[in-house]
């Protein structure tokens, strides 16, 4: 199509991840722990958005907008 598209709607789906058996307790998790929950969690939502707006660039999106949704269960 000719001119930029609107109304796309993505919507990646975050579940919580952590690695088997970290007790997620503020006295007993470990730092490296800590930081693999983060960049799991956090840092592979960045990745997503990013190619999700990347994909909306590459295809003359004018408005539009990623929705996160996350879970704190897995």
């Amino acid at each position: 199509q000719d001119g930029p598209q609107s109304g796309i709607i993505i919507l990646p789906i975050h579940p919580a991840t952590h690695p088997p058996g970290a007790k997620l307790f503020t006295l007993y998790i470990s730092g490296d722990v800590f930081d693999d929950i983060i960049t799991t969690n956090l840092k592979g939502t960045f990745l997503v958005n990013r190619i999700a707006t990347r994909g909306m660039l590459e295809t003359n999106v004018s408005t539009g907008s990623i929705i996160n949704i996350s879970s704190v269960s897995g």
